[in-house]
């Protein structure tokens, strides 16, 4: 799955960097708050993917070992994200 959010990365990048290029051309005021909140629904999609991905793995290991402070670090985290 690594492979795949390191693509699902790239195309975020990549989407992010057209939008630079369109406000540096002078775009009109509203199309450039759309181009925003688009940028921001990619990223909120790749957070998705990620924390994920963070769950299945990290998570996963660290409460089998034993490791209880991993749930309060992944309730805070979730808590930042949904500010």
């Amino acid at each position: 799955m690594q492979g795949n959010t390191i693509r699902h990365k790239y195309v975020q990048d990549h989407r992010i960097y057209k939008k630079k290029c369109k406000i540096k051309k002078d775009a009109y005021c509203t199309d450039i708050i759309m181009q925003v909140a688009a940028v921001n629904a990619v990223l909120n999609s790749f957070n998705k993917v990620l924390l994920t991905e963070h769950i299945k793995t990290s998570v996963t290991r660290n409460i089998k070992e034993g490791r209880e402070e991993t749930v309060d670090d992944l309730v805070n985290t979730i808590q930042k994200l949904m500010k």
